[in-house]
């Protein structure tokens, strides 16, 4: 026990050593207690049951091919399928195993030299910005797992059509890895359709047997003895879970973590949850151990690390570490945190990214579901605002590529009304739209002055141009009466004039000329005064003009 191993430790024997045997059930002890045995010479010691031979929901790498089991006959037919300048494709379910079948299994057998003709083996995922940069070697193998993410990550249609335009023409074997929900979408191009038709192979189920050996065969090679009982438990559990590889590896590490000694119990298996709840026990109680901000600091990076489907299971997302920290957190605090949940297996860190474990979590976490279905729009608009903030940042920032109108309202009320938790990056995007849209604003006011004043103007020069046209005409018609008097007063004193000249003249032809010529100038009084005096004079002229009146 731990108390015995503390009083004997400074007191044994040269060349002799304690090995810690991990948690044991004694008789009469409630908790487990700490195990060690003497190690030294001529001592049988059993050896440490410190590494766990089960995954979990990580994939099985190349280096774990000692402990994956149930698939050596599907791994033998791939390998036969595999041909230079010939492209390979599994087809499964999420949670069949595809990613643990091709580095496990394919990848693995091509570095241990295994398959004919090829020295090395290369693995690939394509990520948001797939790039196919592999040496064409026809003596090694290129493995390309988890192609789906040409659909969930990638935007652009030209470069999904490049990489796989690259990768068709491969000297080399080429292997790939797609879940069966995207498998319609390999129509979309054609050449990819017609080489996958010709050789593919479509991931069945394990069978029991097959199964039976996934569960033992790690513990033995551990040197870890399963409990009476416990791998009926645990095949029963696995036969009504879909796509049940990652619960059941789950499952298994769980129960290893509550192992008694060198023994997975029954009581461990149980209280680990099982298949059906492993995964939601063990990310519960991750979660739920966490300080409040730490859990929203969990649910922000569970709902980056998912990419929601459109028709299709909602799927993990590969992401940086530095999206997942958010304005004003420290960063040490989020990698701390990442660092946690890695260590329960239900992250995966790699080179500056992290992401899901597996999508077996996201299917099987009722609290991340719940999570995802509380606000699918909101999370689908916080993908956009991402979107855009990286594009504008690794742009330069540019103004042109910042959020306007409707858009930068809907990003503001985002961020604003605790809907998503920003990072530096989207919360500088969304205050420089803010600010871009206050400046274009305040421009606009200046221009709506402008305009104003202009307009003003314009109405004041309208109101003296109006003035100025009224008094125009009223001087026009003064003018035209002045000339219109004038011409009176002319025509007056012309009429005047001649009508003098008839009073004046020393002939009465002319007396009389003057006077009617002065009548028709102007007929008026005076004028008429004027002749009536001529022929008043001239009465021998009155009889004259009477001579026609008369007949005579």
């Amino acid at each position: 026990s731990s108390v015995t191993s503390e009083l004997v430790a400074a007191h044994l024997p040269e060349g002799c050593s304690l090995v810690d045997l991990g948690p044991h059930r004694l008789k009469g002890i409630g908790n487990p207690e700490r195990i060690s045995a003497l190690k030294g010479p001529g001592i049988r010691t059993p050896p440490p049951a410190t590494e766990c031979p089960y995954r979990g929901l990580l994939a099985f790498e190349a280096d774990d091919r000692a402990f994956f089991f149930g698939r050596e006959a599907l791994v033998a037919d791939l390998v036969e399928r595999l041909a230079p300048g010939r492209l390979l494709a599994v087809v499964g379910a999420s949670g069949s195993g595809k990613s643990s079948l091709l580095r496990a299994g394919l990848v693995a057998a091509a570095r241990s030299g295994e398959i004919a003709g090829i020295e090395d083996a290369v693995l690939s995922t394509p990520g948001a910005e797939p790039e196919l940069a592999v040496p064409d070697d026809a003596g090694r193998l290129v493995v390309v797992d988890q192609l789906e993410e040409l659909f969930t990550l990638c935007a652009d249609a030209a470069r999904r059509r490049a990489y796989l335009d690259a990768l068709l023409g491969l000297r080399c074997p080429v292997a790939i890895g797609i879940r069966a929900d995207f498998y319609g979408r390999i129509g979309e191009h054609a050449e990819l359709a017609r080489v996958v038709a010709g050789n593919q192979v479509l991931l069945p189920a394990m069978t029991t047997a097959e199964l039976e050996r996934a569960v033992k065969e790690p513990a033995r090679l551990a040197g870890l003895k399963l409990e009476p009982g416990l791998a009926e438990l645990i095949l029963r559990d696995v036969a009504a879970e879909p796509g049940a590889l990652p619960l059941l590896s789950h499952a298994l590490r769980a129960t290893w973590e509550r192992r008694d000694g060198r023994t997975l119990t029954v009581d461990g298996y149980r209280e680990s949850g099982g298949v059906a709840s492993a995964i939601a026990r063990t990310a519960d109680s991750i979660v739920d151990s966490l300080p409040a901000e730490q859990q929203r600091h969990a649910r922000s990076i569970y709902l980056r690390m998912t990419e929601l489907g459109e028709g299709t299971e909602d799927s993990r997302r590969r992401v940086t570490v530095e999206e997942l920290v958010p304005e004003g957190a420290s960063p040490d605090a989020v990698r701390a945190l990442l660092e946690r949940l890695a260590d329960a297996r239900l992250v995966t860190l790699d080179d500056g990214t992290a992401e899901v474990a597996h999508e077996a979590l996201i299917r099987e976490w009722p609290r991340l579901r719940r999570w995802l279905d509380e606000d699918r729009a909101g999370i689908r608009a916080h993908r956009q605002l991402g979107d855009a903030a990286r594009l504008w940042d690794g742009g330069g920032r540019e103004a042109s590529d910042l959020y306007r109108g409707a858009r930068l309202a809907g990003a503001v009320e985002l961020a604003d009304g605790g809907r998503a938790e920003l990072n530096a990056t989207e919360r500088a995007f969304v205050d420089a739209g803010v600010a871009e849209a206050e400046r274009e604003r305040r421009a606009q006011q200046r221009v709506n002055r402008r305009l104003r004043g202009l307009l003003a103007g314009a109405a004041v020069l309208l109101l003296v141009a109006v003035a100025a046209g009224i008094v125009s005409f009223s001087q026009r018609d003064k003018a035209q009466e002045a000339e219109a008097a004038a011409e009176r007063q002319a025509l007056t004193s012309d009429a005047e004039r001649v009508g003098a000249l008839a009073r004046s003249a020393p002939s009465l032809a002319q007396s009389m000329l003057f006077a009617v010529a002065g009548v028709e100038l102007e007929d008026s009084a005076e004028t008429r005064g004027d002749l009536l005096a001529v022929l008043q004079r001239n009465p021998a002229a009155i009889r004259t003009l009477q001579l026609p009146s008369t007949g005579l």
